[in-house]
């Protein structure tokens, strides 16, 4: 006896429909107000004002005005100078009291007045005169703002599901049977 089996796969059909969505927005409306900030700067530099005429005139090298101001000084001074040594002297002569001064008064007048220590300095004993003029800075600042007026829109969102259906194209099947019914009995 022999059996027989035949079989059938089952099939499942699936058919799906995608989700949709749409959005639609519009776009936001920019506004904005912008007022610029303003800055202004004024400033006067520093000035550093360097004097050497005190330096020059230690030297020797001294500007004509400076020089004949020193001459004129200096020739009113020896005329004082000489003017009370003559009136001194002139005491000197009108005063009885004391023994004969004219040759006091020779030798000095002759000798003794001219006596001098001289020196001669060719380097300057004081610096230069240094003064400094400060600059100032002038800052105006003026603020700037913005304004921001914009818009914005919602989006409109609409949305259909998607879905699945799922059906049975062939069932499952299994068939058995048997054929040549001889058996054969051996006893």
């Amino acid at each position: 006896m022999r059996i027989q089996m035949q079989s059938q796969y089952g099939r499942i059909g699936i058919e799906t429909q995608s989700a949709q969505m749409e959005i639609d927005s519009d776009l936001p409306k920019l506004d904005i107000d912008i007022v610029e900030p303003e800055i202004s700067i004024e400033s006067t530099l520093p000035k550093v004002q360097i004097s050497q005429q005190q330096a020059f005139s230690e030297s020797g090298l001294k500007g004509i005005l400076e020089l004949t101001a020193e001459t004129a000084q200096m020739s009113r001074q020896l005329l004082l100078g000489g003017i009370q040594r003559v009136s001194n002297q002139g005491d000197q002569l009108a005063d009885i009291t004391k023994p004969d001064p004219v040759p006091d008064i020779a030798r000095y007048n002759s000798w003794e007045q001219f006596q001098k220590d001289y020196n001669m300095a060719t380097m300057p004993v004081s610096g230069p005169d240094i003064e400094v003029i400060e600059g100032e800075t002038d800052i105006q600042f003026e603020r700037g703002r913005v304004t921001n007026n914009t818009q914005v829109s919602k989006p409109v969102i609409e949305y259909i599901p998607g879905g699945v259906e799922i059906n049975m194209l062939q069932y499952p099947e299994l068939k058995i049977w048997t054929t040549d019914s001889e058996v054969d009995i051996l006893v």
